[in-house]
């Protein structure tokens, strides 16, 4: 602890005051000390600097009177095989599948009889139960399942319909036998009396003329009835037709709606055609694309449901119309996987399209030619839709000297291609001959060995020979 100061008496008017003691002029000694502290870092970095100048200025000595050469970037020649190549992107697919679209539905919106029950809002499709995306399923294996409730209840209440109207067609031919067959008896006793009448009709001479009169009366008016009702057997025979054929056609037309009432349930039902893996489709809700699940509702007609077999999958990529004329069917390709970087599979083209791909709502210029890449190994982890590159090798070179493509230089184009060789402290400048080259490396078919030293960057001019 830092001592207090003594404390000066002086007298005053009132007496004795307490004063502090003045403070007096600071050492020289402290004052040269805090001089030299404070000078100290920049005599370090003087003295470093001398060193470094020294150093520096030593070495030419020490190396004989020669300057340091600059440091030259350079690579070893290797022996190898060079590919030039080309990128396609693209996507996997698979080479078996099949697709699974939402069912038609067909039929009347009435319900049976002709009436209004059934309505239209049963022939709504809602997946109620769907297989697991990704899972593997076998051949007739349930995969999906649309609502069928209401499609039952309409088969039941067409097979009741059915029967009802079976019953009432054989009332109906009963009615239009007893019918017919009471018409005919009308006309079997209008026959009998008109023959009666002219038989009456004899005894004319025998009687009075006003029975005479009422004889001739009568038969006239039995001949009358016989003929209206002899002219009615043929039109009642045509109304019998009309209503039995009317029944009749209610009657298949309700077995009509039956039988597609059997199939539209039999359709809500879907099995695997093939043994594969489950991928379902995809559908706009809420205001984005999302995969199909249980509850969505799905138009007709739309895909849902994809079997596919990842036994065989194949690469559907796009060439650039400037480079589709490098690409050769049969050739190799190098398949990389953007989700598996450590994952490269072989492949070959299959096949390539006679025209581009179509543009879409805007003019595209710049036109792709669609090329199908089929994978000639397999992996667990390849399934449909992985993004990918792959590299189609256009052209080959076997047991080539390789140097990397910077390594070779050029004065002027089409000019005389060479590379810097090392020799002992300098370079050599030596002509070589290009076999084939891609975007980094170039295989040499004359002017180098394996393992000899080029240099990557042009070195001084001094240092070539």
């Amino acid at each position: 602890m830092r001592q207090a100061r003594p404390l000066k008496v002086a007298p005053c008017a009132e007496g004795f005051a307490m004063q502090p003691q003045q403070k007096g002029p600071e050492r020289p000694v402290r004052k040269q000390r805090r001089a030299l502290i404070a000078l100290l870092p920049a005599a370090i970095l003087v003295a470093g600097s001398g060193l470094l100048w020294q150093a520096r200025s030593d070495t030419p000595a020490k190396q004989g009177g020669k300057a340091a050469e600059p440091s030259v970037r350079t690579a070893t020649v290797r022996s190898g095989t060079l590919e030039q190549t080309i990128r396609l992107t693209g996507t996997t697919a698979p080479e078996r599948y099949a697709s699974l679209l939402a069912p038609q539905l067909r039929g009347s919106r009435r319900g049976p009889g002709g009436g209004g029950g059934g309505g239209g809002g049963g022939f709504d499709l809602i997946l109620q139960k769907v297989a697991e995306p990704g899972s593997r399923v076998k051949k007739g294996d349930v995969v999906a399942e649309f609502d069928r409730q209401f499609m039952l209840l309409r088969l039941d209440d067409y097979r009741a319909s059915l029967d009802q109207q079976e019953a009432n067609l054989l009332s109906l031919k009963a009615n239009l036998d007893l019918e017919k067959e009471t018409h005919n008896r009308s006309v079997a006793q209008a026959k009998a009396e008109l023959d009666k009448a002219r038989h009456d009709l004899k005894t004319i001479p025998v009687q009075s003329a006003i029975v005479s009169e009422r004889l001739k009366l009568a038969e006239q008016e039995a001949a009358a009835r016989y003929k209206l009702l002899l002219s009615e057997v043929k039109f009642k025979d045509i109304a019998q037709q009309a209503q039995w054929r009317v029944s009749r056609l209610e009657a298949d037309q309700n077995k009509l709606e039956f039988q597609r009432s059997q199939a539209n349930a039999d359709r809500l039902v879907f099995r695997a055609p093939i043994d594969g893996l489950v991928v379902m489709g995809t559908i706009f809700r809420q205001g984005e694309t999302k995969q199909i699940m249980a509850g969505d509702e799905v138009r007709p007609g739309t895909m849902f449901m994809r079997i596919v077999d990842p036994s065989s999958m194949v690469v559907n990529a796009l060439a650039n119309q400037a480079d589709i004329d490098s690409v050769r069917v049969g050739a190799r390709v190098k398949v990389q996987f953007d989700a598996y970087p450590d994952l490269e599979l072989p492949g070959r083209v299959s096949s390539i399209a006679a025209m581009p791909k179509t543009a879409g709502f805007r003019a595209d210029y710049v036109r792709e030619i669609p090329v199908n890449i089929r994978l000639e190994r397999l992996d667990p982890r390849v399934v449909p839709d992985l993004s990918v590159s792959a590299d189609v090798v256009i052209e080959a070179a076997e047991n080539a000297v390789i140097v990397p493509l910077e390594a070779v230089f050029q004065d002027e184009p089409g000019g005389e291609t060479y590379v810097f060789v090392r020799r002992g402290a300098g370079w050599e400048r030596r002509p070589v001959e290009i076999a084939l080259k891609n975007n980094v490396e170039a295989a040499i078919r004359s002017g180098l060995q394996p393992g000899e030293v080029v240099a990557a960057e042009r070195p001084d001019t001094k240092q070539t020979k």
